[in-house]
């Protein structure tokens, strides 16, 4: 909703600013009083390109959604320049908030009721299946998703088999050996010492060796050939050699290990084969065997996408038959709304002046994300052969259309008229304002209007007027019904009195 328009220069207009309410604003003035020339500001605003002075500048305040936005552009130094609360800001991010709120007689109006969505939205919630369609919409969008992931899935079918046979073969190899990495740490060790021991025991074996097969033989024979000479002191002397030389044997015998050669072999060959993986994957054991975790919980998990696809095509079916419930109670809805909606807007039209319009809704059949057909508008304004609103509808036509439907639809923000009115004039003219009337109760609506039956109908009247070339807008109060009677031609006592008149008719809206 529009709140503050601040005119500080433009054009012939200097230090204006209109407060508009919410229902119905109308401005109105003399032809060449710049009734005009304040829409342009809007349109200068959203950044419109033109010659416009130095020192030009519109600020503009609006409410969305609870928000308030003050939006500002000024021309200074020949360059334009945007502000959003005032912080610099850019042209694009100033037009898009400001067409979130704003919609244009016109151009805006043909854009709007030809979108297929905007149609499509009207009907929906008029004829009251706007919610089902929403859930079809959820419900059509969950299928997609579920649809995609299957279609994933089988498409990854023939890479995840060739995956799961690598992946057993290479756990295989690992887990074969079934080792820790503490137990690989312990073997090393084990068969470190048992190295240690060979070497030792080797020693041990030519001490003895050396002692049964040469010194104890050898001393045996001096001992003899000493008694034979009857040396006895020499001989029990080499006999003391000898039993030192048995002492000595003892020895070595007690320092040899036995070891269980069949065991040791075993611990190498497990080393040979994790010192083989540690080589093919560049890794060290402790690594391997957390990359074998991973590649386990990998293997789980492709393992399990078939039990998932399993599941996801169930889950598909079912989703299928709901959806085509849904989708059957969608249609019957529509079809069953569709003479009321368009007994409405039929009457919306008449009373907007085209009282011999032709108005109906055609269902294309098309399964999508909307349902099971398309929503599609067809109208002729004398009775001709009913075409798409696009093909048929003059600029008028869909102004009045538009009016029509936005009366029906959930649109919210503000509609700015420029004379909506001009050709029309009587009865028309008060069923216009009547409408016009109705419809701002349902959003903001500016007019710029020179009919006397719309300024009778406006919640706040503003008028413009020139004072030696500049342009003055100022909002009417009491003296409203004077404005009013000068639009009916001539200030009188009986203009005065239809202008009152015209009021309380408009107000039994």
């Amino acid at each position: 909703m529009l709140l503050r328009l601040s005119i500080e220069k433009f054009f012939l207009i200097e230090g204006q600013e209109l407060n508009f309410d919410r229902g119905l604003n109308v401005i109105t003035g003399e032809t060449g009083t710049g009734k005009s020339m304040t829409v342009s500001t809007l349109l200068f605003l959203l950044g419109q390109q033109g010659d416009y002075p130095e020192g030009t500048a519109v600020e503009l305040e609006l409410l969305i959604d609870g928000e308030e936005y003050v939006l500002r552009r000024e021309i200074k130094n020949g360059r334009s320049r945007f502000y959003l609360n005032g912080i610099g800001s850019t042209q694009k991010v100033v037009k898009d908030i400001l067409l979130k709120t704003l919609i244009f007689q016109g151009q805006n109006d043909r854009l709007r009721i030809l979108r297929r969505d905007f149609q499509r939205d009207v009907f929906d919630e008029t004829v009251g299946c706007y919610y089902t369609r929403k859930k079809f919409e959820d419900l059509y969008r969950r299928l997609e998703e579920v649809s995609k992931e299957i279609e994933h899935i089988l498409s990854l079918e023939k890479e995840r088999e060739v995956r799961i046979r690598v992946i057993e073969e290479e756990l295989k190899d690992i887990e074969k050996i079934g080792w820790s990495e503490e137990d690989y740490v312990d073997a090393c060790r084990t068969v470190e010492r048992y190295a240690e021991a060979e070497k030792k025991n080797e020693l041990c074996s030519k001490g003895v060796y050396h002692i049964d097969n040469s010194l104890i033989p050898s001393i045996k024979s001096l001992a003899k050939l000493l008694g034979e000479l009857g040396l006895e002191q020499e001989r029990l002397s080499v006999l003391r050699m000898q039993e030192e030389l048995f002492n000595i044997r003892r020895r070595l015998s007690d320092l040899y290990e036995n070891w269980d050669v069949e065991h040791i072999n075993q611990l190498n060959e497990k080393i040979f084969l994790v010192q083989r993986l540690e080589k093919r994957y560049s890794r060290k054991y402790g690594e391997v065997l957390e990359m074998a975790q991973k590649l386990k919980e990998e293997l789980e998990r492709l393992r399990r996408i078939e039990t998932n696809l399993e599941s996801l095509q169930s889950l598909r079916k079912s989703l299928e038959q709901e959806l085509r419930a849904l989708g059957k109670e969608l249609s019957i809805k529509r079809k069953q709304g569709k003479e009321k909606f368009v007994n409405l807007v039929l009457e919306n039209l008449k009373d907007l002046g085209l009282e011999e319009a032709f108005f109906d809704v055609v269902f294309e059949e098309q399964e999508g994300r909307f349902g099971f057909e398309d929503v599609k508008f067809v109208f002729s304004s004398y009775g001709g052969e009913p075409k798409d609103l696009g093909q048929v509808a003059s600029g008028g036509e869909i102004s009045r259309i538009a009016l029509s439907l936005f009366l029906l639809s959930p649109v919210k923000g503000t509609y700015l008229l420029d004379e909506i009115d001009v050709g029309v004039s009587g009865e028309t003219s008060l069923k216009v304002a009547k409408f016009l009337k109705r419809l701002s109760s349902k959003m903001q609506v500016i007019a710029i209007t020179h009919s006397p039956a719309l300024a009778s109908a406006a919640d706040k009247h503003f008028k413009t007027y020139r004072i030696k070339g500049k342009v003055f807008i100022k909002e009417l109060k009491e003296d409203r019904i004077e404005e009013i009677a000068r639009l009916m031609g001539i200030v009188n006592n009986q203009t005065i009195k239809g202008a009152m008149d015209l009021i309380r008719e408009v107000s039994n809206v």
